[in-house]
């Protein structure tokens, strides 16, 4: 580079030019080129040094008065060139405004506003201003005592007083008309401009040069609203040391033993898709989108949020099992770890979430993996899905202890509202990223069902209103089935009358007509024939008798009743959903959680459903699907010895192991003998540690403890 210029001393201010030199040049030539730019800088110096003169002296005179820029720049003018208006582009009343100043004339204190009169130096003391009883009433208003609810002792503002500057402004004005009124106040204080009483806020970065134009005499700053705020149960702090417990038990055995497994499970927030418009999916964005620099309309969606149906997205974690407990619990890393991520999309309307279908759903992803495990512990939220109090989930868990032939199977809960500990929730962040700036709407549907859910408003009413259908279609079936016994005995009898060659109608062949009728119940109203007036040429009425037209009439009707047999509303709808489902699953699959893709996993049939039933089928033969409460228990008495003798179950656990007493109900484990005692292991229910205030024992200290006592495990 070269370098041109000089730098001075005291407040006259430096002049530097610096300009780049090409890589290779030929230095003859260049030289000529360096002479030329230092006689243009030459030429620009004084021009640059009189900018500068005059950017500080701007500077210098707002930050003492708000004067107009006009008799601000006569007033430069006059000091440094002698004369206020040079050119003649200043109006005479700031060039006399300048000349009666120096001239020690009276000016017009209009023009001339002292700007120390809003800061500390307006001679009422160390940090006093004339806005000072507008502050307080700021005050008042940002932090008002009386407002702020008992049980909220900490820092957190849970909700936002005022939402713009003048709003603040109105109601910081209302409180100082409120002291008048009663006589604390004998006048209207001054009230500050918009701009100022915003200089008066702190800055959110205090380390920006922005920054010190702020007073931060209010101590309050603009903020935008974090969602994470979670409601607190007693029994969280509980369970999650013995989540913990049950991790820590996990790494030890998986160094030992690969054969288990660490699994989660949680439906992400339902998916609304539109009806006649595309309605967006409520996922907030972090960013802008993409879209085409031609297309304005790429990221619009319905001014509404009314929505029929939603899609759910269930989703199954294999949680990585780290080396020890500072590791990730979540997919892990890139080289050492291995948990992935599982999505089903399902209709809300017609699928809804199932206990029986997540256990079936989990069995399709281990299989997928090609995994056996003997030991699987499973992390669930609360949901009604989950939930472990309820008699059909715990029946569930022992249909799929029973499908995998495990040797042991875990599954915990978390507390209510305490399902951020769940590590598969870290996973409806990465599938929240493709769900931003989308809006959906479901394919068209035949006319008929078009109409028909015109003026259905909820998922409930959509479910009756396919109830209702299926009654009409089982109606219409039948009615089917009668008309096509009546055409298919009319076309037998046409038949017979078009072989015997009779036009006109037979004594004879009418008898078997009729015998035949009376065989399948048809009436002579039923089967009567049709006949019809003609005029002739000559304008005579003839009567024409078309004795099978009734053929054409029974041929629509059951065309028509046909068509109202067959249809299904809910096939309708769940064709038009499908697509959506479709461009959902292709989107999820693009993404990978430690270049891991997210695996998109079909929703398993019935049959696989049907199978785990069957398991419970053959534990009590008197076991059916539609036992689901606590009350029917009493009708499996076989199955409820089994949760006797091989299950622990607490309001936040099932722990199922096989049994070594009763080998006609278990098989043989299959967990090697050198670590059958570790992952049989009985886990303690924490309890207070009388050392450490606060905290629950430690599971080493726990196991100690509880060594022998079989009550306490």
């Amino acid at each position: 580079i070269n370098v041109f210029g000089k730098i001075n001393t005291g407040q006259d201010p430096d002049c530097l030019f610096v300009w780049k030199i090409p890589p290779m040049y030929n230095s003859v030539l260049h030289a000529g080129k360096v002479s030329k730019a230092i006689n243009e800088c030459r030429e620009m110096i004084p021009k640059k040094v009189c900018a500068e003169f005059k950017r500080q002296f701007d500077a210098m005179l707002n930050g003492v008065t708000n004067i107009p820029a006009a008799a601000r720049d006569a007033l430069r003018n006059l000091l440094y060139l002698g004369d206020p208006n040079p050119d003649n582009s200043i109006a005479d009343e700031y060039v006399d405004f300048v000349m009666n100043i120096c001239a020690g004339e009276p000016v017009d204190e209009s023009m001339f506003v002292d700007g120390r009169a809003n800061n500390s130096r307006g001679g009422e003391g160390y940090n006093a201003t004339k806005f000072d009883e507008f502050w307080k009433a700021c005050g008042e208003v940002l932090m008002p005592d009386a407002r702020v609810e008992e049980r909220r002792h900490s820092n957190v503002m849970y909700t936002s007083e005022v939402h713009s500057i003048p709003t603040l402004i109105s109601m910081a004005t209302a409180v100082l008309q409120q002291k008048i009124d009663d006589g604390k106040l004998e006048k209207m204080p001054s009230i500050p401009s918009e701009s100022w009483v915003s200089l008066q806020f702190s800055p959110n970065n205090a380390h920006r040069e922005a920054a010190s134009r702020y007073t931060s005499r209010l101590q309050i700053k603009r903020a935008v609203q974090l969602r994470t705020l979670r409601k607190e149960h007693p029994d969280e702090h509980w369970v999650r040391a013995l989540i913990r417990y049950y991790k820590e038990w996990m790494v030890e055995l998986k160094k030992e033993y690969e054969g288990i497994e660490f699994w989660g499970q949680d439906d992400k927030a339902k998916i609304p898709i539109g009806e006649q418009v595309h309605i967006s999916t409520g996922t907030r964005a972090n960013n802008k989108g993409i879209v085409s620099a031609n297309d304005e309309n790429n990221l619009r969606a319905g001014d509404h949020d009314y929505v029929l149906g939603r899609i759910i997205p269930s989703v199954s974690l294999r949680s990585n099992i780290p080396q020890d407990m500072s590791g990730s619990f979540f997919v892990g890393d890139v080289e050492s770890g291995y948990g992935q991520i599982f999505v089903t999309l399902r209709d809300a309307v017609f699928d809804p979430s199932e206990i029986f279908d997540h256990c079936a759903q989990l069995i399709d992803a281990l299989k997928t993996k090609e995994l056996k495990p003997t030991v699987l512990v499973l992390l669930t939220d609360g949901g009604p899905d989950h939930s472990l109090k309820r008699v059909q989930v715990k029946l569930a868990l022992l249909a799929l202890f029973r499908e995998l032939s495990l040797d042991r199977l875990v599954v915990l809960r978390c507390a209510p509202n305490g399902s951020a500990g769940n590590p598969v929730e870290r996973s409806m962040s990465i599938l929240n990223l493709i769900l931003a700036h989308t809006s959906l709407r479901r394919g068209e549907m035949p006319e008929w069902a078009e109409q028909y859910v015109k003026n259905i408003n909820s998922m409930g009413a959509l479910r009756q209103a396919v109830e209702k259908l299926k009654a009409k279609q089982q109606e219409a079936a039948k009615k089917k089935r009668v008309l096509e016994v009546r055409y298919n005995v009319a076309f037998v009898c046409k038949q017979l009358r078009d072989m015997a060659g009779i036009e006109r109608p037979n004594t004879e062949v009418d008898k078997i007509v009729s015998m035949i009728h009376s065989f399948v119940g048809i009436t002579s109203g039923q089967s009567s024939d049709v006949a019809g007036a003609m005029v002739e040429e000559d304008g005579t009425i003839r009567i024409h008798r078309d004795e099978f037209l009734h053929l054409n009439v029974l041929s629509s009707q059951l065309e028509s009743i046909s068509e109202e047999a067959s249809r299904s509303l809910q096939d309708e709808r769940e064709k038009s959903v499908k697509p959506v489902i479709d461009v959902i699953a292709e989107r999820f699959s693009r993404l990978e959680a430690s270049n891991r893709p997210v695996l998109v996993r079909p929703r398993v049939p019935t049959e696989k459903v049907d199978a785990l039933h069957s398991h419970l089928k053959k534990i009590d033969n008197e076991y059916s699907p539609e036992i689901r409460n606590k009350a029917d228990l009493t009708k499996v008495p076989s199955i409820t010895a089994f949760f006797e003798r091989h299950a622990v179950i607490t309001p936040y656990t099932v722990d199922i192991i096989k049994c070594k007493n009763h080998p006609a109900c278990c098989d043989e484990l299959k967990t090697p003998l050198r670590v059958q005692q570790l992952a049989l292991q009985r886990m303690p229910t924490p309890i207070k540690d009388p050392r450490r205030e606060g905290h629950f024992l430690r599971r080493q200290d726990a196991l100690l403890r509880f060594d022998g006592d079989v009550s306490a495990l």
